[in-house]
C-alpha cells in the first residue's frame, strides 16, 4: 500500500467511524525468495494497519502457475513461512488469519498442519514445528475444505460430494 493510499484509507475509515479488525494481503510461501518477499510486504502492511487497530492479518497462499499440485517439499517451505509470519506478527501483537482457495486447504490439530491437495484428491500431513511430511492420504475427489473437531480431521470432497474423516 502506497503511503498516499493508506493515508486516504485511514481518513476515509475514521470519517466515517468503521471498524477495522482484519487487513488482507496474498503471498507466495512455498518458494523461499517469494517467501521472503510476501513476509516483507505483509509485515510493511501491518505496520500500516496497526493505525487502524487492526488486529488480524488475513493472507493465503498463492497457487503455483498453471494450477500445479505443490510437492510434499513446497508444502514444507510454505508450512515453515507462515509459521515465521506468525511468530513476527505476534511479536507486533497481531495475529495471523490463513484462509484457502485452491490447491489446498490447511487445518491445524495442536501439533500437526493438514492440507488438502484440491486436485490431488489427498490431504498431506506435516509436523507444525518442522514442516517435515509425515504422510499423505487419500481422499475424496477434490478435498476442498478441512477442519479439526479436536479429535478427527473432516475432509469436504466437493467433486464427489462426499465428506472424509481422517
Amino acid at each position: 500500500m502506497t503511503p498516499e493510499l493508506h493515508g486516504r484509507t485511514a481518513d476515509l475509515v475514521r470519517q466515517y467511524d468503521f471498524a477495522v479488525p482484519v487487513v488482507y494481503h496474498e503471498g507466495t510461501f512455498h518458494e523461499a525468495e517469494a517467501a521472503e518477499l510476501s513476509i516483507a510486504q505483509i509485515l510493511a502492511n501491518a505496520e500500516a494497519a496497526r493505525d487502524l487497530h487492526a488486529e488480524w492479518i488475513n493472507t493465503n497462499c498463492n497457487p503455483k502457475k498453471g494450477r500445479a499440485r505443490k510437492s510434499d517439499s513446497e508444502l514444507a517451505t510454505e508450512a515453515r513461512y507462515l509459521n515465521r509470519l506468525g511468530q513476527r506478527l505476534q511479536e507486533r501483537g497481531m495475529r495471523l488469519m490463513l484462509h484457502e482457495h485452491d490447491p489446498e486447504g490447511m487445518a491445524f490439530d495442536g501439533a500437526n498442519i493438514w492440507v488438502t491437495n484440491y486436485y490431488g484428491n489427498s490431504v498431506t500431513k506435516l509436523l507444525a514445528s518442522t514442516g517435515a511430511v509425515l504422510g499423505t492420504f487419500n481422499v475424496g475427489t477434490i478435498a476442498q475444505w478441512i477442519a479439526f473437531d479436536g479429535a478427527n480431521v473432516w475432509v469436504t470432497n466437493s467433486g464427489s460430494n462426499t465428506v472424509s474423516k481422517l
